[in-house]
Parts: structure tokens; C-alpha cells; sequence
């Protein structure tokens, strides 16, 4: 993942799609639960992919995602 952010702004490229919905909820997932520390190219893309409105309808679709990201970063 790391080598194609290198390469350009998306996982498809220049096109943001679902596989960069799917990863961001992975990757925050995996800091939110499973402690790890992204390096610097994957925070950008976490900023990059959560700032777009599309990414933000696909997480409002889901109460129970919702839910559960508004309990984790309460603790």
C-alpha cells in the first residue's frame, strides 16, 4: 500500500473508489482497536479519504459503524 500512495493519491490511482473506503475503515480500525502506528504517507491517505464527502456518506449509511467509532474515540 505504502509504494502505491507513492505513486499516486488513491489505491486505484487518481480515482477515489470503494477499495479506498474499505482500507481507510481497515486502517483506522486497525489504530482505533489494534494499536498501530501508521507511518506518514498512510495518515495523509486516512486525512485525504476521510475528508471527502463521499467517504463520509459511506460511513453515515452504517449505525452500528457509527456507533462504534463514536464509543472509541470517546475512551
Amino acid at each position: 500500500m505504502t509504494r502505491q500512495l507513492a505513486r499516486s493519491p488513491y489505491l486505484a490511482g487518481e480515482a477515489f473508489t470503494a477499495a479506498d473506503i474499505s482500507v481507510t475503515y481497515a486502517l483506522q480500525l486497525a489504530q482505533r482497536s489494534g494499536g498501530v502506528s501508521l507511518g506518514g504517507a498512510e495518515t495523509a491517505y486516512v486525512a485525504r479519504t476521510t475528508g471527502r464527502d463521499a467517504y463520509k456518506r459511506a460511513m453515515e449509511t452504517c449505525k452500528d459503524t457509527k456507533a462504534w467509532a463514536a464509543r472509541v474515540a470517546a475512551q
